[in-house]
């Protein structure tokens, strides 16, 4: 799978320091630390195949975890690996120039899974400032937060996307 701060991006290991991606993966990221590996994965229709790699590490005698928003909506799926680990770490796995601001939404779509998964909506007081804004629901902000994460993105004078259901660019 991966060593030291390696992780796999579909079936790609990046370093994260020298990953320039400024997208997402569209598939389960995995790293490891010490004898344990961590799965991220984003979407339901993944969780037999992390669940099938999971398998063949725990066999291994690796410590297994799967979390991510897949894991989160059908826990009962994965349930032998399900932990919710810290998600700003996983973010940082999943893509180290995310950050997030903005966290769950009030909407309650039947075809979306962010207010079950991440509760109701709710602006971050502290974030650092990182090229990829990656929100459940940037929009939905007050106009004093989005004038205060804009201002943050300014000021680490890079190009900058908002992920937040539709793309926005700022440059």
């Amino acid at each position: 799978m991966g060593r030291g701060n390696e992780f796999l991006s579909g079936s790609v290991f990046v370093k994260p320091q020298t990953k320039k991606a400024i997208g997402w993966p569209k598939d389960i990221t995995v790293w490891n630390e010490d004898a344990s590996y961590f799965f991220s994965v984003p979407f339901t229709w993944l969780l037999p195949r992390a669940k099938s790699m999971a398998k063949g590490l725990k066999q291994r005698g690796y410590n297994v975890t799967i979390g991510g928003p897949a894991a989160r909506l059908i826990p009962e799926y994965v349930r032998e690996y399900v932990s919710f680990q810290d998600e700003e770490t996983a973010l940082f796995r999943v893509n180290p120039l995310a950050t997030r601001t903005t966290r769950g939404c009030n909407r309650g779509c039947a075809f979306c899974g962010v207010e079950r998964i991440f509760g109701s909506f709710r602006e971050l007081r502290a974030f650092e400032p990182r090229p990829l804004v990656c929100d459940d629901n940037f929009l939905m902000c007050s106009e004093r937060h989005f004038n205060k994460a804009v201002d943050s993105l300014k000021s680490i004078n890079k190009f900058s996307r908002v992920s937040s259901g539709q793309n926005y660019e700022l440059t």
